[in-house]
């Protein structure tokens, strides 16, 4: 299950058969209120879409489920995300953001071996 990482509106949701198949890009409102630019979310490879463009989401709201579609239709099903300052799904023209960049960052111990 794929969930919304913030509140916002569904700025896009299609499929693109090649690419990033099924896919979900969400304007979010200033979350944390880290940024004074848009931002968009874009979620891809989904198996199942369950928003439309137009609606409103709240944090957490399921909005598709994980899968292998359009490129990755030969890999195991897994979650493409990027964060970006501009709408838009592919053509890598969208400045992307390090979403870790949004929600402060991690400790630098997260990911210690022992």
């Amino acid at each position: 299950m794929v969930f919304a990482m913030g509140a916002g509106v569904v700025s896009a949701a299609g499929d693109q058969e090649a690419g990033f198949g099924r896919y979900v890009q969400i304007k979010l409102n200033h979350p944390h209120k880290r940024s004074p630019r848009d931002l968009f979310v874009l979620y891809a490879h989904l198996s199942k879409v369950f928003v439309k463009e137009g609606q409103k989401v709240c944090e957490g709201l399921p909005v598709g489920r994980s899968g292998a579609t359009g490129n990755a239709r030969n890999t195991p099903p897994h979650l493409h995300i990027e964060v970006s300052t501009r709408p838009g799904v592919g053509g890598g023209s969208s400045p992307r953001l390090d979403p870790k960049w949004l929600f402060g960052g991690l400790p630098d111990d997260t990911c210690s071996e022992g």
